[in-house]
C-alpha cells in the first residue's frame, strides 16, 4: 500500500513523462480519478502544476525540482527493499 505521498509523486512523475490528460495520469500513476483530482488541486495552488484553458496538465519547474529530489530517495528504497527481501529468503 503506497502513502498519498507516493501517490502524489507518481502523479507529478506521470505528468513529467508526457500524461497530460486525467484518464492517462490516473493509469500511469495507478490512482483512482477522485484522488487524482484532488492531488491535481492541490499541485496546482503549489505552483507544481499548470492546468491548460482545454484541461490538459505540465509540470512547473517547481514541481520538477520537487521530483528531482525525490527519485534518489526513490531509488534508495527500491535497494533497500531489495535487500531486505533477499534476507528474508535466507
Amino acid at each position: 500500500m503506497r502513502s498519498k505521498f507516493q501517490n502524489y509523486m507518481d502523479s507529478l512523475d506521470a505528468i513529467a513523462i508526457g500524461n497530460n490528460r486525467v484518464t492517462h495520469i490516473m493509469k500511469a500513476a495507478n490512482v483512482n480519478c477522485g484522488t487524482l483530482k484532488k492531488m491535481l488541486y492541490i499541485a496546482t495552488q503549489r505552483g507544481e502544476v499548470v492546468e491548460a484553458q482545454n484541461g490538459s496538465y505540465t509540470i512547473s519547474e517547481r514541481g520538477l525540482g520537487l521530483l528531482n529530489g525525490w527519485k534518489p530517495y526513490k531509488e534508495f528504497s527500491k535497494r533497500l527493499d531489495s535487500l531486505s527481501d533477499k534476507n528474508e529468503k535466507k
